[in-house]
């Protein structure tokens, strides 16, 4: 088993399964479950991260007076039908989108209070997906090292027939 291990495309490639499995774990609450993890800057600005409906969010809110939220970080999560009705609940939240492409986005939704939010969007699929490719990859294809040592004691045990 140790022999597996040798070499860094193997270690890597057990952290790139490893990385896409928590992602797909990611994917599947997000189904059912929304998860808000909050980063205040300051009393203005904040960094959101939100995990729901198939989709992951990093949300900047920029405020134009001052908040009394917690100066620490703060983790919220609901399912769906607590508080969002519609199933895609980022095609009807008044959002302006500069862009979408297939489920990819960038927006920005002004409110009453004239701040700004800016969203990024990016679907699950595409973070697991190539985590998986690149983990397949450098776990099941042998380096061209692998292959010219494997060449050469071919080639001894076919001259010396051992």
């Amino acid at each position: 088993m140790s022999e597996f291990f040798r070499g860094w495309r193997r270690k890597f490639g057990v952290v790139t399964l490893v990385m896409a499995f928590v992602f797909m774990v990611g994917w599947v609450r997000s189904v059912y479950q929304s998860d808000i993890l909050t980063f205040p800057n300051d009393d203005y600005n904040s960094e959101i991260w939100h995990s729901g409906g198939n989709h992951l969010a990093w949300v900047t809110y920029a405020r134009r007076h001052p908040n009394n939220l917690p100066s620490w970080p703060t983790w919220e999560t609901f399912q769906y039908s607590e508080r969002i009705k519609v199933r895609n609940a980022h095609e009807t939240a008044g959002i302006n989108w500069n862009w979408r492409v297939f489920g990819f986005g960038y927006g920005t939704l002004d409110t009453i209070d004239k701040s700004r939010l800016t969203f990024r969007i990016a679907p699950y699929w595409s973070i697991v997906m190539p985590l998986t490719l690149l983990s397949t990859y450098l776990l099941l294809v042998k380096s061209r090292e692998a292959i010219k040592n494997h060449d050469k004691v071919l080639l001894r045990n076919q001259v010396f027939g051992g």
